[in-house]
């Protein structure tokens, strides 16, 4: 029986974005069908807490929350932050470092376990592309965030905060993504004994090794005694693939790329869609984990 949904925000459960309401009527109305049937839901994204917030206001329900895809989670009744694995500050220098050293790109992020959002742009960015990035998240309305903005405010966060993950934006969207999939692939080769890269569209998010969604989720229903048959996952990104290779009843979204939907056990167009599949949960009886080379 299924007692907890592990579901993705963005491109999945803010799919269509609503700026204004935050969710599509048809995903709160499932989420909250599922919340009243006494199961669980923990947000399994590569945000940090800042929307957790937003969403148990929207839903009036409390969830459980995995921050920076994997990184920690967070107990929905006591909102304590445990299973802490936070970036060693040296490797994360030192991959900035080397980004900044060998490669051009848009801006920075950079996430600890509050609500705010470490940035900085690329010396050689034109200043009304910054304004652009500054007007466009205050009109983002729900999904606003809090931001932080500056290089030395990053620099100084990086040496004295505990940070979950530090990532590189190269383009926003799918643009330049053959540009950005090359240097994925070198960096990942350069890093990969000692820090987790994850491919999302026009950014790589980077985390302390052996940091995924799949391990992080693990860790949860491990701690919460959940059967692995238990749960639902759902995303849309390459930094969901590891829930899919981990769970069986894994849903990826139709727009998707093809090299992460072949992961995944069903395709949906929308969230709300899994509904079906909790009314009669015979359809999820042939699941298996796809152990895709």
């Amino acid at each position: 029986m299924i007692r907890l949904l592990a579901t993705d925000l963005d491109g999945t459960l803010f799919y269509p974005k609503k700026c204004i309401s935050g969710l599509s009527q048809r995903n709160k109305k499932f989420l909250l069908s599922f919340l009243d049937a006494k199961k669980d839901i923990i947000i399994a994204s590569g945000r940090n807490t800042g929307m957790l917030h937003n969403l148990e206001k929207l839903l009036k329900h409390k969830l459980y929350f995995m921050g920076c895809n994997g990184s920690f989670y967070i107990d929905k009744n006591k909102k304590e932050v445990t299973n802490k694995k936070p970036l060693d500050p040296n490797l994360a220098a030192k991959f900035y470092l080397t980004i900044k050293d060998n490669y051009s790109l848009f801006c920075w992020f950079l996430l600890d376990d509050s609500d705010k959002v470490y940035y900085c742009f690329d010396e050689n960015i034109p200043h009304y592309l910054r304004t652009v990035f500054k007007v466009g998240n205050f009109l983002n309305g729900f999904y606003r965030e809090k931001m932080v903005a500056g290089e030395d405010a990053l620099l100084d966060s990086l040496q004295h905060n505990v940070n979950y993950k530090i990532m590189p934006v190269f383009s926003f969207g799918k643009k330049k993504l053959d540009k950005t999939k090359e240097t994925f692939l070198a960096l990942n080769e350069s890093f990969k004994d000692e820090l987790t890269l994850a491919l999302t569209d026009g950014s790589i998010e980077v985390t302390s090794k052996g940091v995924t969604k799949g391990q992080g989720l693990t860790d949860f229903c491990n701690a919460y005694k959940i059967d692995k048959n238990d749960v639902i996952v759902i995303g849309d990104s390459y930094n969901d693939v590891s829930m899919f290779k981990t769970f069986p009843h894994s849903f990826c979204m139709s727009h998707a790329s093809d090299e992460v939907k072949k992961y995944a056990n069903h395709i949906v167009d929308y969230e709300y869609q899994i509904q079906k599949y909790l009314d009669d949960e015979s359809l999820l009886k042939d699941d298996y984990i796809k152990n895709i080379a």
